[in-house]
């Protein structure tokens, strides 16, 4: 009996161990008003493409804080560089907005949707 519960309860915890590194597609919607980075992302590219670049920052910081919800619930779902690779994006495009740099706007916004769409690969 001792020994069908051990082998019992090691793959259940097993099972929950997979679940949760195959989970980053899932965690990395929306789930709160405050972090959704796809309407951000898309809002952002709208600011970019109109020079819009004061509502550019604004929705840059928005980004960045909505991003920093994200990644902590898909940290152990993703790997490390892809995390790294959305928030060195995320600054360097918000280098490109405060330097109203239309075309590194349009390469960082690239890049950053880039990383977020293999995000869960």
């Amino acid at each position: 009996m001792k020994k069908v519960m051990i082998i019992t309860c090691t793959c259940i915890l097993l099972g929950i161990f997979i679940l949760i590194m195959n989970s980053g597609g899932l965690l990395k919607q929306s789930f709160m008003d405050g972090d959704d980075v796809e309407t951000l992302l898309q809002n952002l590219n709208e600011d970019i493409v109109e020079g819009d670049w004061k509502k550019g920052q604004e929705d840059i910081e928005k980004l960045k804080d909505a991003w920093d919800m994200v990644s902590k619930r898909v940290q152990f779902s993703v790997e490390r560089n892809n995390l790294m690779g959305i928030k060195l994006s995320i600054a360097r495009l918000k280098g490109s907005i405060r330097g109203k740099n239309k075309e590194q706007c349009l390469i960082g916004y690239e890049e950053l949707i880039s990383y977020w769409n293999n995000l869960e690969k």
